[in-house]
């Protein structure tokens, strides 16, 4: 879900929790890392022994490494922020041109500075898709589309016009309008059991506030027949995932929790509780489990009984601010809008998806974009919102900014091994 992510203020840390982060840094080798619950406390760790320790438990995120850096700044230990941007330059991180400069007057060392001069290629544009359709203007705030490959219909969900915008085969945009319906996220097709999933929650920019329904609504794609499944109170979907049984999984990325059910249950039930993440994205159904994107601190892998390890990389590279996910054999296509500059990648899983063994970059910094949000994998291409614009609604959907709402560019992105 593109706009509920980590909220990194910079607060006070308590000693108990500070203790609890120090005592979990550094796992077993022998066992795959335990997951360390994350919530919008520990977004406001600030002390750099603190930082250290959770960089220790999240390696491959780009947002705790930015925090320590920060911090280091503050702290005027020079030579250590300047080691820490390497880092990051060196899995892909690149920084506005007003931090480069404070970077270099940090005094970096020959091989530093080479480090870093890494930074121009890896901010050039990828340009591999092209440009499906555009939702109408009317269609506001566009944050996921599904492609039925039997009919030919694309789908979009809206939060603030709540409603589900289909374009049929004649190239005509038609509102479909579901009944008491929140604000529409993740949305996901179930092409054996022909339906299609839409996740409807509340969110600051739903209009009215605090109306409609929250849970997932499921539309037969060839009856229209419209059914609903219900969360727990104040529960809010986001991203939807279907393993290849038909079970559904939802991530809210407001509670940090994780909610499954089967076809014949009309309820979504927890499977990770709340405050186990701090803003679950995509997820995608793995052998044995599920792997969840967490936005700010990288990704995980749920086991079927609801334990949580934390995914490994096997090579430097970030794993973090990754949007939506889908599984094409044993590589994840992500959508990775939280780094800079914004990328789509292919992570190559070892077979029990429990480690990253490699990152290649699909597309980046497409001129077109404003932000890549969701999308859904249809054969052999990657079809997603091109345009996001989060940034131009604020409160109850009220228009911010100095850019009126447009269209939404939808793009399709080729895939090849």
């Amino acid at each position: 879900m593109g706009r509920y992510r980590d909220l990194r203020k910079r607060q006070g840390w308590s000693a108990a929790a500070a203790a609890a982060i120090l005592a979990l840094a550094a796992p077993a080798a022998a066992e795959a890392p335990v997951w360390q619950p994350v919530s919008a406390e520990t977004g406001r760790i600030v002390g750099i022994a603190e930082l250290e320790a959770l960089k220790a438990q999240f390696p491959d995120s780009a947002s705790v490494r930015r925090r320590l850096l920060g911090a280091y700044l503050d702290a005027g230990r020079q030579a250590d922020a300047a080691a820490e941007a390497v880092e990051l330059v060196d899995r892909g991180y690149v920084f506005t041109p007003a931090t480069q400069e404070v970077l270099l007057g940090l005094g970096p060392t020959d091989e530093q500075l080479a480090i870093l001069a890494l930074q121009e290629a890896k901010a050039r544009p990828i340009e591999a898709s092209r440009l499906l359709t555009a939702a109408p203007a009317e269609a506001l705030l566009v944050e996921g589309v599904a492609l039925d490959r039997r009919s030919g219909r694309l789908f979009a969900g809206t939060v603030v016009s709540r409603a589900l915008f289909e374009l049929g085969q004649g190239g005509q945009w038609r509102q479909v309008v579901l009944t008491d319906a929140g604000s529409l996220g993740g949305m996901a097709i179930d092409p054996v059991r022909r339906t299609l999933w839409v996740a409807s929650g509340l969110y600051d920019e739903t209009p009215p506030p605090a109306s409609g329904v929250r849970g997932v609504i499921g539309v037969d794609l060839d009856s229209g027949e419209v059914f609903r499944k219900a969360t727990p109170e104040a529960a809010t979907p986001g991203d939807l995932a279907i393993a290849p049984d038909g079970r559904l999984y939802a991530s809210d990325p407001l509670t940090g929790a994780i909610y499954s059910t089967t076809r014949e249950i009309w309820q979504l039930w927890p499977l990770v509780e709340p405050g186990t993440f701090r803003s679950p994205q995509g997820m995608v159904p793995w052998d044995g489990g599920l792997v969840v994107s967490d936005y700010g601190y990288g990704l995980a892998f749920v086991e079927r009984g609801g334990a949580v390890t934390r995914i490994e990389a096997d090579q430097p590279m970030l794993i973090d601010g990754i949007d939506g996910m889908w599984r094409r054999g044993d590589t994840i296509i992500a959508i990775q809008n939280g780094v800079r500059p914004a990328r789509i990648v292919a992570l190559a899983m070892s077979p029990d998806g429990h480690r990253v063994r490699s990152l290649r970059v699909l597309e980046r910094a497409h001129p077109s974009w404003t932000e890549p949000v969701g999308g859904s994998l249809v054969g052999d291409e990657l079809i997603y919102v091109a345009t996001g614009q989060w940034d131009r609604f604020g409160p109850g959907g009220a228009r911010v900014g100095e850019r009126p709402p447009g269209p939404t560019e939808i793009r399709a992105l080729p895939l090849r091994d």
